[in-house]
This record gives C-alpha cells, sequence and structure tokens, in this order.
C-alpha cells in the first residue's frame, strides 16, 4: 500500500509539472511585451553598464596578498605631489 501511495504522488507530481511546463517556462504574451517595453528604455542604461564592465576588465587587478595603497581624489589637489614626496622620503631611507 505504502509504494501504491507514493507512485501516485509521483504519478500526480509529473502531471502537474507537465501541464504547468509551457506556463512554467514561457511567460504570458502580456508579460513578454511588458519586458521589451522595459529593455527599450532601459536600453541606453545597459549599454552604459556593458562600456563599465569592459572598462573595468582592462584595469590592473589587485592582489589580496599583497599590500595595496590607493590614493584616490578630486583633480588638482596634490595626489601626484604627495606620492612624489612619500616615493623620495622612502628611496632616501631605503638607500
Amino acid at each position: 500500500m505504502h509504494q501504491h501511495h507514493n507512485y501516485t504522488m509521483h504519478t500526480d507530481i509529473t502531471q502537474l509539472h507537465n501541464a504547468h511546463q509551457h506556463t512554467i517556462n514561457t511567460p504570458p504574451p502580456t508579460h513578454q511585451g511588458r519586458m521589451c517595453t522595459l529593455m527599450k528604455r532601459h536600453t541606453a542604461s545597459l549599454a552604459y553598464l556593458e562600456q563599465v564592465r569592459q572598462h573595468m576588465s582592462r584595469l590592473p587587478s589587485i592582489d589580496p596578498n599583497t599590500r595595496t595603497l590607493l590614493l584616490t581624489g578630486f583633480p588638482n589637489v596634490g595626489k601626484s605631489s604627495f606620492m612624489n614626496k612619500v616615493a623620495g622620503v622612502l628611496a632616501c631611507w631605503f638607500v
């Protein structure tokens, strides 16, 4: 009896899955139209994100196992001057 129950339950689940397979894999036409509208609306943003992704893939990678200094800031605020001073001090220190 127990084995028959498992077979019946499996058969019911399989039939339910098969009956709804089209619904699961294919959204209704109204949803497809909505998705197309959303994709068209966001085409420029998606193109920009693709450009950013391509640019970032060309950037050098940073090894997390080495010490790394990341110096950021607005243009013309002295980042290069700071690095030159630090590099000069370090060069003198290690000579």
